[in-house]
């Protein structure tokens, strides 16, 4: 909690109001008052007497001792025993002081660290949280255990086909023994006899809490020809090193006989030899035993492996907050990686490492072998962008099913994409530069979200893709006057035409008026066409035109002016003692009566007309008929 003593510095006052911002108040001079919880609170004191009131305001800032908390990832364990210590201290706390008994490190100021703990017993930890107005400590004894792992050892006396072992393991809490010809016992110390002669490969496994380890080695049983064994003091050397030989034949060898390729000298009589290998490689050796009843042959391929001493060197790439590493070292057995950011080595050969934020960081490898440990720095520099999002697509249009390849135009430092195609196949995908099927017609969306270590950027292009159809043909038609043929195009998505009207006649018109010089049965067709496709309809016509009876009895007939842009005359001259009475009618192409006019004609002549100014421009006929005869005139306005 905190407390807050108040100075109150008003004058003239009688009585006093103090309200603390947290809900408190007190009517006292200089009150005391203690916050339950952090924050920032506002004062405010009202004073007053018998001529008025006036107020004054203050802001404090109220910051409570921290308090301390932690738990591990496991209390007890074997060496060695790595160990994360997770702070769950109240989140006031600006410092972190650690102290691990019998741990490494054996302080620590970070936040959440990694402990080891190589040798056994019960420790103690301790963590110290502060801040700017106190502190607090949380002691744990005994809190951690940590075991020994066994160590597992013996030794061998040969006595003829008799074998005694004396364990020489620790930590150990019971054994076991397997004596390579399938026998076995859990004895500390056992004694075994072996039925026949050869090479046994004895091993001994010891256990404990923290598990269970094994040694082993090999026991040679001859009592007739000799076995022949041997071993080397160590397998990797430095070229230009000593090797010790060690003969481990059966002891009724009399005589040996060593080969070593590559070695100086390359052969010996010896019974422990010490061989010089001057240049790098790996070598086999081989080791004959004698004696009266025969030879006993032992080879150890590649057994000696001689270095050259270590170089070492590398390089990286980062792309956000990820660097690769290249190891371009030489002759080196084993590594070691800091990264340079307090976290824990690595032993990989080429590692790739994640950082937790831009920096400069001096990285170290360290390059191992029996010859030499040399190290080298480099220093990486990680400044991480967050990667901007864009596109283009080929095509963006076309007609269904429509194939379309999305080329990622987003900046270099993208590792992840992800995609969703409104209408697609499939419709969505990770890939950088995928490729999509649209079947539907229509128009779609499409959206790219892009991002790294570093943020994640988005771009969406609405109606980007549009997807058309083909054509579909279709018309019927009408019979009109003078047989006339009035074709209606009932076609959808196309954007031009063709007529085959069947009597060697074509159109691009859309709605076509035609006329058949003559009866008969025609196949007409429609091809209607846009860029997606064509479409086509045929139907058969069956044309028979209305017969006309022609006015014999008109021996003249003249319509002026054809064509005309409003009104027309017309006049007519008939045989004498001929009709009398005429009907003159306007028709549409459809042979539809527009306006009709009846005459009488007299002395044979008749003029007339009619005025079609608020008729539409086309094709229309003026029909002349008595008693059912007629005769038609084509008139064109314009």
């Amino acid at each position: 909690m905190g407390t807050v003593n108040t100075i109150n510095n008003s004058t003239n006052a009688e009585q006093y109001a103090w309200y603390f911002g947290d809900g408190g108040e007190s009517n006292e001079f200089e009150p005391q008052y203690v916050y339950a919880e952090e924050g920032i609170y506002e004062i405010l004191l009202i004073a007053s007497n018998a001529c008025g009131v006036d107020s004054f305001t203050q802001e404090v800032e109220i910051i409570l001792p921290p308090t301390a908390n932690f738990e591990v990832s496991s209390t007890n364990g074997c060496t060695p025993f790595e160990v994360e210590f997770f702070n769950l201290s109240s989140t006031n706390a600006d410092t972190y002081d650690w102290t691990f008994e019998g741990g490494t490190p054996s302080t620590s100021t970070e936040e959440n660290p990694t402990v080891i703990y190589n040798t056994d017993g019960v420790f103690d930890v301790q963590l110290i949280v502060s801040n700017a107005v106190g502190s607090d400590t949380l002691n744990l004894e005994n809190y951690m255990t940590v075991g020994l792992g066994a160590i597992a050892d013996f030794t061998a006396v040969v006595n003829g086909d008799e074998v005694g072992f004396t364990n020489n393991s620790s930590n150990g809490q019971t054994y076991s023994w397997d004596f390579g010809d399938n026998q076995s016992s859990s004895e500390e110390n056992p004694v075994h006899t072996y039925n026949a002669d050869g090479v046994y490969t004895v091993v001994l496994s010891v256990s404990n809490d923290c598990g269970t380890v094994t040694a082993e080695q090999e026991v040679v049983i001859s009592v007739g020809a000799p076995v022949a064994l041997f071993e080397i003091n160590q397998q990797s050397f430095c070229s230009g090193s000593e090797v010790e030989f060690i003969n481990l034949s059966s002891s009724n060898s009399e005589s040996f006989e060593w080969s070593f390729p590559g070695g100086t000298p390359s052969t010996s009589t010896a019974e422990n030899p010490v061989v010089i290998y001057a240049d790098p490689g790996i070598y086999s050796v081989t080791l004959i035993a004698s004696n009266s009843n025969g030879q006993g042959v032992y080879q150890a391929i590649g057994e000696v492996m001689v270095y050259d001493a270590p170089v070492a060197d590398f390089d990286h790439t980062v792309s956000g907050y990820t660097a690769t590493f290249i190891n371009n070292s030489q002759n080196g057995s084993s590594y070691i990686w800091d990264f340079g950011d307090g976290s824990n080595p690595s032993n990989s050969n080429s590692p790739i490492y994640l950082y937790p934020e831009n920096g400069e960081y001096l990285v170290t490898l360290t390059v191992i072998n029996p010859c030499d440990t040399v190290v080298t720095q480099n220093t990486v520099i990680v400044d991480a962008v967050a990667p901007t999002a864009f596109f283009t697509a080929e095509p963006t249009s076309g007609c269904a099913p429509l194939e379309v390849t999305y080329i990622d135009q987003s900046s270099d430092n993208v590792t992840e994409w992800s995609w969703v195609f409104e209408g697609g196949i499939p419709a969505t995908s990770t890939e950088q530069n995928p490729t999509v099927l649209y079947e539907n017609v229509g128009e779609f969306a499409v959206s790219l979200s892009v991002s790294n270590a570093a943020g994640t950027d988005a771009v969406l292009f609405g109606n980007y893709i549009e997807v058309g159809k083909g054509p579909e043909a279709l018309f019927n038609y009408q019979q009109g006057a003078l047989g006339s043929i009035q074709f209606n195009n009932l076609s959808t998505d196309a954007s031009s035409y063709i007529w085959t009207f069947g009597d060697g006649n074509t159109s691009s018109v859309i709605s076509p008026l035609h006329f058949y010089d003559e009866a008969g049965v025609y196949e007409v067709q429609l091809i209607a066409f846009n860029e997606c496709g064509s479409d086509t309809m045929v139907t058969t016509l069956e044309y028979d035109p209305v017969s006309i009876n022609e006015l014999s009895e008109i021996t003249s007939l003249n319509v002026y002016p054809n064509p005309t842009s409003g009104s027309f005359e017309f006049s007519l001259t008939m045989a004498e003692e001929s009709v009398r009475k005429l009907q003159v009618s306007l028709l549409d192409l459809l042979g539809r009566e527009l306006e009709q006019k009846e005459y009488e004609v007299l002395n044979g002549t008749l003029n007339s007309g009619f005025d079609i100014s608020d008729l539409p421009s086309g094709l229309y006929y003026l029909e002349f008929e008595s008693e059912g005869r007629k005769t038609v005139e084509r008139l064109i306005k314009i």
